[in-house]
């Protein structure tokens, strides 16, 4: 038995060496690379189809590189559109910066005239930040109210900016102490207005550049007219623009790009103007609707209050609260106990201003409300319909829920619409690579 396993291992090795023999005797019997070449040679249309192969295999990986390219970027650019979703969800949730309140605080002198605190606004920072609307306009007449307003009537014949229809009405304070205050708080100007000096003297035959600030407040009294104030009181007169004026004195001191002096043309500042505030937003108009769907879906905060102390009642007031442009607010410090939509906070301590007599102290409601300015603790209702009884809790409850699901769809069909396409683009890349091998 050992004999017959010795013989096959011998027979194993002499036929391995035999194969091995065979291969380099073959091997050496073919003609070099040159012989080969000058003895076989092919067709141009062997090369050509060849040549074809190469380049498609060449176009192939290039292809491929670039469908792996766009799978990950398209899966980087969902994952983006995640995050930026999930960002914006965490900041609407954060509460506001808050901000130092100026504008309007008013208070009252041992002698009962009113005093008023307003940041200072040169022309140019007035034009960018409190302008609504620009017009060109004349002078028809004025009249002095009750309360303390002196009502300016114009005929527009130009829009530079807004939708002014073509007479408005413009307002002005008079017996009250305006007193302009820099970003620290510091006073930089007491203001006296007196009917008697400061109304200002229009010329009818003369055309004015108005910067307004248009009044959209669900408090006006005359809610859908077009009625405004001065954007810091500024008056340019385009007959002779050095006398044109601002809250502050005259308009040639409180302006950083524009000269103005003698040389002055109407153009010059018509175009000045409009430059500077053609991009502003317009002004945020109130809802009018009396729908409570678009009411609760139109607001930025919805809450649950409770009514504290009130900061001012209208019957309190001289002429009841009310005026000529405005109807009788009560204004109450309230706290917030619960938040149905929008970024205030449980325990929140914030001022709002109501109808006067339809609240009072120790009562709660659900509200819907927006900031007077971005940051600001002052807060007004958003419609005329927006407060509401803890009894509707249910249904405003459904309808938060009911918008924020179209959102979150919205958002699902967005990021669900960009997987589509990037597929559809990764299926069409590969159909093409599979007809250029054919």
């Amino acid at each position: 038995m050992d004999g017959k396993m010795h013989a096959d291992s011998i027979f194993d090795a002499l036929f391995a060496q035999a194969v091995i023999d065979n291969f380099y005797e073959e091997y050496s019997s073919l003609p070099s690379l040159g012989e080969m070449s000058g003895e076989y040679t092919f067709s141009k249309k062997h090369e050509k189809r060849m040549k074809a192969l190469f380049v498609g295999e060449v176009r192939k990986e290039r292809i491929g590189t670039f469908i792996k390219v766009s799978r990950k970027i398209a899966a980087a650019f969902l994952i983006i559109l995640m995050i930026t979703g999930a960002l914006m969800f965490i900041t609407s949730r954060l509460p506001p910066k808050p901000v130092r309140d100026t504008w309007g605080t008013s208070g009252t002198t041992s002698g009962g005239t009113q005093v008023a605190l307003e940041p200072y606004y040169n022309f140019e920072r007035a034009l960018r930040e409190i302008t609504t609307d620009v017009v060109i306009a004349q002078y028809v007449g004025h009249k002095i109210l009750e309360v303390e307003l002196i009502e300016y009537e114009f005929v527009v014949l130009g829009r530079l900016l807004g939708n002014a229809t073509d007479r408005i009405y413009v307002y002005e304070h008079y017996k009250q102490v305006i007193t302009i205050v820099d970003s620290d708080g510091e006073v930089i100007e007491d203001l006296l207005h007196d009917p008697e000096q400061d109304v200002f003297p229009f010329d009818p035959d003369t055309e004015y550049l108005l910067p307004l600030r248009r009044i959209s407040t669900v408090y006006a009294r005359r809610i859908n007219e077009n009625i405004f104030w001065f954007a810091s009181r500024i008056i340019i007169d385009l007959n002779d623009v050095t006398n044109s004026t601002i809250s502050s004195g005259p308009l040639s001191e409180h302006s950083t790009g524009f000269n103005f002096n003698k040389n002055a043309t109407r153009s010059k500042i018509i175009w000045y103007v409009y430059a500077r505030t053609r991009l502003n937003p317009p002004a945020r108009d109130i809802i009018r609707s009396e729908a409570i769907k678009d009411i609760i879906n139109e607001s930025p905060h919805i809450v649950v209050i409770e009514i504290g102390e009130p900061r001012f009642l209208a019957s309190e007031l001289e002429h009841g609260g009310g005026s000529d442009i405005s109807v009788a607010t009560d204004s109450y410090y309230v706290t917030v106990n619960r938040i149905l939509k929008g970024s205030l906070r449980v325990g929140d301590e914030i001022e709002i201003k109501f109808f006067a007599e339809t609240v009072f102290t120790g009562e709660q409601h659900i509200v819907a409300i927006e900031p007077i300015s971005q940051g600001s603790s002052w807060y007004n209702l958003t419609s005329r319909n927006s407060l509401f009884r803890l009894g509707q809790f249910d249904e405003i409850i459904t309808i938060i829920k009911r918008s924020t699901g179209v959102k979150s769809a919205i958002w699902i069909l967005a990021i669900g619409l960009l997987a589509s396409i990037t597929s559809i683009v990764a299926v069409v890349i590969i159909k093409r690579n599979r007809q250029l091998r054919k």
